[in-house]
């Protein structure tokens, strides 16, 4: 998943778990000591500070729970519970050949640190004002089933608000979504941030309500045990703990968790397809709130997924809840109305569609008769086939094109594969998102010409990035020479000896020089790989529309004449009405 694998590593990356934590303690202990009210009740012994031991405590056992249960899963599980299959859609299985197994993933040493750390800010609740504990079995069953419900709300409404406006996902929830397939460390593979809202805030509102301490206590350990389960890709619902038939896992967890009774008690299968079809099973614990808003699934069948032969493995209904507010393509993926891409290659049809045909349209049959009325009508057109996501559609489109047979090309995989593959790299090696559409699209012309494919993309993407990439994507075949070249009889140094880049100072040391460079031997050449976690081209459709809806030719300095303009920027005006104001 591209983290530290040390915790050094990690808080020097990622420093809002040090300071994240501090901050909202240190505003928690001014709130205690400032605050009349909740001074009245601390000064009473009506709440006490859940206290340092205490938290150590839920912390440590939550920490080795984490990497207990992965343990487990590694160990004991049968792969006949499980949900998803592990392998990249790409990989072609020969027949007879095993699936993976938990077990024989690629162990999650930098997702076990995230976790770590995500599980460490639980310190805060050191200094939470908790309410007295209960005296009574009634008062300890109405306070739980208070929390809980209340829990499932708020867990639902920001889990559902961060799925539907893109960028809110993409700076709260985005991160935990790489773990399409996930496994016990993603239960807390978040962003503080995301923690914070869905997590500690939930806590701390509690806490000022007058939550009691035991109550607390017995929701964290049972939920953090639970929410690992939901995380572990395996419907264990019916294992029994401790070899004891009458003790199968989901009747323990009815017991301690009884409002799931009348609630409807959501458990791994749902939560998995969540992670992977996204719009669907917000909720926490409960199937309710799903059930009412129309975004409850079932999901997949367990060990359907697994068979040998995936078409004939019965799993649940891909299509999507009735109410949904989100799109879907055929993996599930949240994308706006008007932005889905096409996923089969299909001829585009002459005929206008009904849409188009309502759009008034300019009336020349020969450019040099057209009138400005025609480009005032043509220039509105233009700009609602763009605001409809047309363009960033027929862009993605390229990079489908390349799936199967039409973009395999000798590899292990396909161009596809190899393309979504760069840009996964990129976004997990921590590239901008000007250079993450870089790498998905850097591609899209080696199966149209191959050995000058880079000036496809770079002419395509040119009007939206910077001249740095513009270069890059031009030139990063003759780099990425570097590490082949040689293997076929020719010179792998050719990076180096093109009279062009000498002349113009692009040696080593020069930015575009390394940024190339650096593109082609941390993100390109190793993108080949089979077997690598690749995430979808779904994830990626929020940045190309970032990068494609950027003023066209947007790095010209503001203020610079017109007449000094590239020509090309200056074509604009015959297209969008908003380029003539």
């Amino acid at each position: 998943m591209g983290n530290p694998l040390t915790m050094e590593g990690f808080y020097r990356k990622v420093p809002s778990f040090l300071w994240g934590p501090a901050l909202l303690a240190g505003s928690v202990k001014a709130a205690s000591t400032y605050v009349p009210a909740l001074q009245r009740r601390l000064a009473s012994g009506e709440a006490v500070e859940y206290g340092w031991y205490d938290t150590t405590v839920y912390v440590v056992f939550a920490i080795l729970m984490s990497f207990a249960s992965h343990g487990w899963f590694c160990t004991f599980v049968s792969q006949d519970r499980q949900l998803q299959a592990y392998e990249p859609k790409s990989v072609k299985l020969e027949p007879g050949q095993e699936r993976m197994s938990y077990v024989g993933r690629e162990q999650p040493r930098g997702a076990a640190v995230r976790s770590t750390a995500a599980l460490l800010s639980g310190f805060v609740y050191a200094v939470f004002p908790f309410g007295a504990p209960t005296t009574s079995w009634a008062q300890f069953a109405a306070w739980s089933c208070a929390l809980c419900v209340y829990w499932d709300l708020h867990f639902f409404i920001v889990h559902k608000l961060v799925h539907e406006h893109r960028k809110l996902y993409a700076f709260v929830h985005k991160l935990h979504h790489q773990y399409k397939q996930p496994d016990v460390f993603g239960a807390y593979f978040v962003t503080y941030q995301s923690n914070v809202a869905t997590e500690q805030i939930v806590v701390l509102l509690a806490a000022f309500c007058g939550l009691p301490r035991d109550v607390f206590t017995y929701i964290m350990f049972l939920g953090t045990l639970d929410t690992y389960v939901k995380h572990c890709g395996h419907s264990i619902g019916s294992v029994h703990l401790f070899g004891l038939s009458c003790l199968p896992y989901e009747h323990i967890m009815t017991l301690l968790n009884p409002w799931s009774l009348v609630l409807g008690g959501a458990g791994t299968a749902e939560h998995d397809w969540h992670h992977e079809k996204f719009t669907t099973n917000y909720s926490l614990s409960f199937k309710y709130l799903d059930q009412l808003f129309g975004s409850y699934h079932k999901g997949r069948v367990p060990g359907a997924a697994i068979k040998s032969d995936p078409k004939a493995a019965p799993s649940a209904d891909d299509s999507v809840a009735a109410g949904q507010t989100m799109a879907v393509d055929e993996d599930g993926n949240p994308i706006a109305v008007g932005q889905m891409v096409e996923q089969d290659a299909a001829p585009v049809k002459p005929e206008l569609s009904t849409a188009m045909a309502k759009t008034t349209t300019a009336n020349y049959t020969e450019l040099r008769l057209s009138t400005p009325s025609d480009w005032v009508a043509q220039g509105a057109a233009f700009d609602k086939y763009q605001a409809d996501g047309h363009i960033v559609a027929n862009v993605l489109q390229l990079v489908t094109n390349m799936k199967g047979e039409r973009g395999e090309i000798g590899a292990r995989v396909d161009m596809y594969e190899h393309s979504l593959q760069t840009a996964t790299r990129a976004r997990r090696g921590g590239a901008d998102t000007e250079t993450i559409v870089c790498a998905l699209l850097h591609d899209v012309g080696e199966v149209l010409s191959a050995t000058n494919h880079g000036e496809i993309a770079a002419a395509l993407l040119r009007p939206y990035i910077t001249p740095l990439n513009h270069w890059l994507l031009s030139n990063h075949e003759i780099f990425q020479a570097y590490f082949f070249l040689d293997k076929c009889g020719g010179d792998r140094d050719l990076r180096d000896k093109v009279k062009e880049y000498t002349a113009a100072g692009y040696v080593k040391g020069h930015p575009y020089y390394e940024a190339c460079s650096r593109f082609c031997l941390e993100y390109d050449q190793p993108s080949f790989d089979p077997t690598f976690d690749t995430d979808s081209l779904e994830s990626f459709v929020p940045l190309v529309e970032e990068v494609l809806g950027k003023k066209p030719f947007w790095w010209e300095p503001e203020g610079k004449p017109v007449e000094e303009l590239d020509c090309k920027a200056r074509l604009a005006y015959g297209y969008s009405l908003s380029a003539r104001e």
